[in-house]
């Protein structure tokens, strides 16, 4: 390959300083005084921006207005602020402010124009930063670049921007009004003028303070503008698709529910909700497509009409089959009424059409609510010493605050005494953990190691206080006042100075290096693209910035839960290589060299607990015994929490007391943790309610031993470690300490103030965070020694925490953060330069990563499988199945597709490892980004069904429905064009319809079929195939062995 040029990039590196005797206290000094000058202009600027929309001066306040909003929307809030520090705090101030000063600046440009060199003077290099970003013809001059026609052509035309965009006036309008005077109250105040602190002492931090409450306030800004004008667009285009809907009289009927449930909720418990009951914002349907499917299945089956009863029969089953995908049985009761089928069973279509979502009106309200919840206020968090600190950055750009020394390389901070006026330095020199010699930097990799001498130059530094530390600070509402006097302050600098003693590490800093990078593995770039999946949904792909050629290396890459992720290195070559390889081009393949998974030391399980076996005598590992326990005594204090309801009378006087105050459930379970004295404990109390509280409090307690007990030690290699299942139970945990903590109180006083159990969360934060370093730290090493160009991942963005999802998936994608591994590596990658790219990650467990045929997982039979439900469904087809034998398995570990063969021996050849396949399936869609997809997301349209999914080639596509399937009409419309968008459709088929198809041709010669017969005909083909193999227990499996 071509060897890449260089380019630079800024990072940030962390290291500890050696501080010397007094020094903790100035910085101390600093910190506290820079975040409260920081929230003072924050709220300063707030205030005055109120004072100019409700003033009845209105030129002067639109220009007040003007002023701030040209300000905040700008790119570099914090450089253009510097100039409007003086005229807008100081009435004695002659300054005009940035773009007053027309004819000045005028001139300036003027210059600039005819010799684009004058920047290379200070005041006009100085004019140019303060109007914004300095160009990038400006920074190459800068950098030392000659003057070209191209620099010459693009100062031209940034001067023509400036001139046009020149604005004036603003300042002298304001003085003009009489705003800008002492007394008025549209001036802002400086911090000094208000606290009476550091009196003169402080003007450059106070002007630098003023420059990053902007650029504070500039972000929270820009997306409150977005966030208002994206209310007003889920306004309208939810009533425009649900407006048919709306008109319905079943619509009322679901609203009238909803008010007598909300209203039932609040008697039961006691209080009024937060939120008002609606059906689907929460987990009141959870499971409901399942349990919809059973309940068509019995409503038009031929027979009888079944009673209510019979759903409900058919509901209970179910919900005691899978109690945690359950949702409000109320609202399931409700629906299984005979007036409410109308709301689920499609009575109102055609036979052959229902069962389809379209026609779930029930599913539709969801939706409404859903969709209708109005987007959260973009929430601003004032700076504050303690609890919201910002760093104080020194460098160039801190208006006198700081320097560096580009010849030593070190770093003069100054930092604030006790009088403010003294200007003491701290140097920062070279130390174990950044070491900076003759512009080398030497550094630290993410798994420890010392790394190599990268040349750097150092471009500023921040300075900031170890905000671990932070959190433990006693009296932290001491730090909340926002202009202390001069006796608060210096407690609060000899508080925090004291606390901060007593720990390790109370100060950091970090360094600005601005270091190479190869070109050709630049930073990736986002590109916007709809996923197939939703065509409704836009999201970003990374997309690297590198070239295919021969020779280019890509690292495909699926990250698991059970196994930090599976790899898959690959190389393109130009001529069809031996063994596995997908071709991607005309004389292009991508030859798959290596296929193996990484896994952390956590990832192969806990330690078998001596002595502990399930119900099927099976050992279980020390944290599975855990997690047991925990369920079993967190169910007991839940019914404690009952008895104490009623005792209390929150069920309003209903008759609960034979479901309540005879517990056996809890009872047996007490028993079945060895707490058979305290389950009889509360039966021989169970009529006296003064001695009932006693009772159940004693079995909690007893009950809480056992879970402290079962815990993991955190001192015990392998207990537990950084797995997924002990930090659930970590979480699990936690939640079960703040229930016994409130057990026995009413719901409203089961709240506290402030953060539950701090250590244990923070704990639980760490450990997440160090997984996914070490994730991205064992994805960079595999990278480097593969010599990959590219790292390819599948985009999760849209695996996320979903109500419908079990409780226990959302609790290990809440452990698992994925995205959070995509960040870091990227930020890894970089340095190394190592681009990163995302894929979509839609089918990759369902397709072929080799020859894009379709299939499913499946697994080796198993005896206890004979009791599972998903298994019922497919045992009519394997009726004299074996242990070891091949068979459809939704979760399985194996794939076998519709192209596999099945040779003399009536075995299937070759089943796919599914985490394996994904693996290269990421590798290889690196390639085919813009390729024909094997799915398309179809919508109706006047002349057919229009193509909406993005895709270059197909996007604007009409297709004709022919049978069961979809054929291209070989026309296309323009999707931006008025009218296209906007054909009236029947309410019925206004859904988007997903079609897919077999790229192979095996499925139906490769025709378009909407996705639900498609997969059941890739269903029948694979299980005709697996019923060939008899009971052969030991199917070839190439990957398995380990040929790739």
């Amino acid at each position: 390959m071509k060897k890449p040029t260089t380019t630079t990039t800024t990072r940030q590196v962390t290291y500890l300083p050696r501080l010397e005797e007094g020094q903790l206290d100035l910085i101390v000094r600093t910190h506290v005084v820079y975040n409260l000058m920081l929230a003072h202009y924050c709220r300063e600027v707030r205030r005055v921006r109120l004072h100019a929309r409700t003033t009845t001066d209105r030129v002067a306040g639109s220009a007040m207005e003007a002023l701030f909003t040209s300000i905040l929307s700008g790119e570099d809030p914090s450089q253009v602020a510097r100039g409007f520090f003086g005229p807008l705090t100081d009435p004695s101030s002659k300054g005009k402010g940035l773009k007053d000063d027309a004819e000045g600046t005028a001139a300036m440009y003027e210059a600039l124009e005819a010799d684009p060199t004058t920047i290379m003077k200070k005041d006009v290099r100085q004019g140019v930063g303060m109007m914004g970003r300095r160009p990038a013809w400006a920074k190459r001059l800068l950098d030392g670049a000659p003057l070209d026609k191209d620099i010459q052509e693009l100062c031209s035309k940034w001067v023509a921007d400036k001139l046009a965009e020149m604005q004036g006036g603003y300042v002298s309008t304001l003085k003009s009004a009489g705003w800008l005077t002492q007394e008025h109250a549209g001036r802002i105040r400086t911090f000094t003028e208000s606290s009476g602190l550091m009196e003169g002492g402080l003007k450059d931090m106070e002007r630098y303070a003023f420059c990053q409450a902007l650029a504070i306030l500039a972000p929270h800004y820009k997306k409150r503008v977005e966030r208002a004008a994206a209310r007003i667009q889920q306004a309208i285009d939810v009533d425009h698709r649900f407006a048919e809907h709306m008109k319905a009289s079943w619509w009322g009927q679901v609203e009238a529910y909803e008010v007598k449930r909300n209203a039932a909720i609040e008697r039961d418990s006691g209080h009024t909700p937060k939120e008002p009951y609606k059906v689907g914002r929460g987990t009141e349907l959870r499971g409901w497509y399942k349990v919809r499917a059973l309940w068509l299945g019995r409503r038009w089956d031929g027979a009888m009409h079944p009673s209510q009863d019979e759903l409900r029969s058919i509901f209970y089953a179910f919900r005691d089959e899978n109690p945690e995908d359950c949702g409000d049985h109320a609202l399931f009761e409700w629906l299984s009424e005979p007036s409410q089928w109308l709301l689920w069973d499609g009575g109102h279509v055609e036979p052959e059409k229902r069962g389809k979502r379209a026609d779930d009106l029930i599913g539709h309200k969801a939706k409404y609510n859903r969709d209708s919840v109005p987007m959260k206020n973009v929430a601003l968090t004032i700076p504050d010493p303690v609890a919201h600190p910002k760093p104080v950055n020194f460098g160039r750009s801190a208006a006198g605050d700081g320097m560096v020394d580009p010849v030593a390389k070190t770093a003069k901070l100054r930092l604030v005494s006790a009088t403010g006026r003294d200007k003491p330095y701290i140097a920062l020199y070279d130390n174990h953990r950044v070491s900076v010699v003759d512009g080398q930097v030497l550094l630290l990799d993410g798994s420890g190691r010392r790394g190599t001498g990268l040349p750097a130059t150092m471009k500023g530094v921040g300075l900031r206080l170890n905000r671990a530390h932070l959190r433990t600070v006693p009296n932290r509402a001491l730090y909340s006042e926002q202009y202390p006097t001069a006796e608060r302050y210096e407690e609060m600098v000899r508080s925090l100075t004291e606390h901060l003693r007593k720990v390790e590490h109370p100060v950091y800093f970090t360094v600005a290096l601005e270091l190479p990078v190869p070109a050709l593995r630049a930073p990736s770039r986002k590109t916007e693209a709809k996923f197939p999946m939703k065509s409704s949904c836009p999201a970003f792909l990374l997309r690297a910035t590198v070239p295919s050629q021969v020779g280019l290396r890509v690292l495909g890459v699926d990250l698991g839960m059970r196994q930090s992720a599976t790899v898959a290195s690959g190389v393109l070559v130009d001529s069809k290589p031996t063994g596995l390889s997908r071709r991607i081009g005309e004389n292009l393949w991508l030859k798959i060299e290596s296929v193996k998974v990484l896994q952390l030391p956590e990832d192969h399980g806990s330690p078998i607990l001596a002595g502990a076996t399930d119900q099927d005598g099976k050992p279980i590992s020390i944290v599975r015994n855990a997690s047991n326990i925990l369920y079993k005594a967190g169910r007991l204090i839940s019914y404690q929490n009952r008895v104490a309801k009623e005792l209390d009378g929150a069920f309003g006087g209903r008759a609960q007391s034979s479901k309540v105050l005879n517990p056996e459930i809890p009872l047996k379970l007490a028993e079945e943790l060895g707490l058979a004295s305290h389950a009889e404990g509360v039966r021989a109390v169970i009529g006296d309610p003064a001695k009932v509280h006693a009772a159940w409090d004693a079995l909690a307690i007893a009950a809480r031993d056992l879970v402290l007990q079962s815990l993991p030690p955190s001192k015990q290699a392998g207990a537990g470690g950084l797995s997924f299942d002990h930090m659930i139970l970590l979480e699990n945990f936690l939640r079960f300490e703040r229930k016994f903590a409130t057990r026995g109180r009413k719901v409203e006083k089961r709240k506290f103030e402030g953060t539950f159990h701090p250590r244990l969360r923070t704990r639980i934060n760490r450990m997440r965070e160090d997984r996914v370093k070490k994730v991205a730290a064992s994805l960079i090493a595999e990278a480097i020694r593969v010599k990959a160009d590219v790292i390819a991942v599948e985009d999760l963005n849209r695996y996320k925490m979903k109500w419908e999802r079990p409780k226990r998936e959302n609790g290990k994608l809440a452990q698992w953060s994925h995205r959070a591994v995509l960040d870091k590596l990227v930020l890894a990658a970089e340095i190394r330069g190592i681009s990163v790219a995302t894929t979509y990650a839609n089918y990759a467990n369902q397709m072929s990563a080799i020859t894009g045929a379709p299939g499913i997982r499946v697994g080796r039979y198993q005896d206890w499988w004979a009791g599972r439900s998903g298994w019922m469904k497919q045992a009519p087809n394997f009726p004299n199945v074996v242990p070891g034998q091949l068979v459809p398995d939704f979760s399985g570990p194996m794939l076998v597709t519709v192209d596999a063969a099945v040779g003399a021996s009536t075995e299937v050849v070759a089943p796919k490892v599914v985490r394996k396949n994904a693996a290269i399936m990421a590798a290889v869609r690196y390639f085919t980004y813009d390729e024909c997809p094997a799915r398309l997301i179809l919508m109706p349209h006047k002349d057919g069904f229009k193509v909406v999914t993005v895709v270059p080639a197909w996007h604007g596509m009409l297709f004709a429905k022919q049978g069961d399937t979809y054929v291209p009409t070989g026309k296309r419309v323009n999707l931006d064009a008025s009218g296209d968008d906007d054909v009236e459709v029947d309410s019925e088929s206004s859904t988007t319809v997903a079609i897919i198809r077999d790229l192979t041709g095996t499925v139906r010669d490769g025709a378009w079929m909407e996705t639900k017969p498609f997969w059941e005909a890739v269903a029948a083909i694979v299980t005709s195939k697996l019923q060939a193999t008899g009971a052969i227990g030991d199917l070839l499996n190439e990957l398995e062995r380990g040929a790739a």
